[in-house]
């Protein structure tokens, strides 16, 4: 999933297109294609023939992080699942401290507004999710 996503960036940084790349590789546009949109996987010798090209590792090219230190390469999927369990946690969390009586939790009177506010921020982010696809 992830080569995918470096390969596109990849090509897109050396202002190639699929047709472009192809030819470089020795392969059809079809196959860059199917690459990039997950369809299919390269093979060995093709991965190596990608990593000479944009000389990285095979390593870089089908990790998340291993080409770029930025975030594009983590498909918004991934980042927004992350999101959803972190945002589940933290409002079990404040849920407790509200109503944490159970569990002798100490009484917080400003966890709704944390509660509200927390649920304005993850819309903020599922929006601006939801808008980067």
């Amino acid at each position: 999933m992830y080569f995918s996503h470096n390969l596109k960036r990849l090509r897109k940084q050396k202002s190639l297109t699929q047709e472009q790349l192809s030819q470089k590789l020795n392969v059809s546009s079809k196959v860059i294609s199917s690459w990039e949109n997950s369809r299919t996987e390269p093979d060995m010798l093709s991965l190596q023939k990608i990593s000479a090209f944009f000389e990285t590792t095979i390593d870089d090219l089908i990790h998340h992080n291993g080409v770029s230190e930025d975030h594009s390469t983590v498909p918004m999927g991934n980042r927004h699942r992350l999101f959803s369990k972190l945002f589940i946690i933290m409002q079990l969390i404040l849920v407790l401290l509200m109503y944490g009586d159970t569990f002798q939790v100490v009484n917080f009177p400003g966890a709704f507004v944390l509660v509200i506010v927390s649920i304005l921020v993850y819309g903020i982010f599922f929006r601006k999710t939801k808008n980067a696809k």
